[in-house]
């Protein structure tokens, strides 16, 4: 089962985790919520896929409750890719922007990430050690294509979503 149980605060990467976090109207309706930003009601999920019930070879999405037309965007194919993009980048909060913007503007976000935050590297490392992660050189472009080859049609969502969206 997909977990982020290791003992290191991932917030400074943004990844804070919280077992009772509930979501909200265009979370979809199978989503398995792991993490959040803190900001904006911004949280990783990974929708369930019939062949994996261990979820970790199914989708990993970021959901975006104010970012109209971006709602739900897949960041990665699996957990693993997932981890492995925000050790590469060193904020998962860089993820969710690649939906909507270029890849100067990404790279520009990425320039803006302070260095040589000791938090960071603290969280860094424990991803590192813990999970399978590998190097993505260019993480806009995975996503970009992931997003590419994703069906987004077969999202379900709640009745809340489709009385709010229409």
């Amino acid at each position: 089962m997909v977990h982020l149980n290791i003992a290191t605060d991932l917030s400074p990467i943004g990844l804070i985790r919280n077992k009772d976090y509930g979501g909200y109207f265009c979370t979809p309706k199978s989503a398995v919520v792991f993490a959040n930003l803190g900001v904006d009601g911004i949280h990783f999920c990974i929708l369930p896929d019939e062949k994996d019930l261990t979820l970790e070879n199914s989708p990993v999405y970021v959901v975006s409750p104010m970012t109209p037309d971006h709602y739900v965007e897949v960041v990665a194919e699996n957990f693993n890719d997932f981890l492995s993009l925000v050790v590469s980048v060193k904020d998962a909060g860089a993820l969710e922007c690649i939906s909507f913007v270029e890849k100067e503007g990404f790279l520009e976000h990425l320039q803006d990430i302070p260095q040589g935050n000791p938090e960071v590297e603290k969280a860094i490392t424990a991803l590192s050690k813990s999970f399978s992660v590998k190097s993505i050189v260019d993480v806009y472009d995975y996503v970009k294509q992931t997003q590419a080859k994703t069906d987004f049609t077969k999202i379900q969502y709640t009745d809340e979503y489709y009385e709010l969206i229409g």
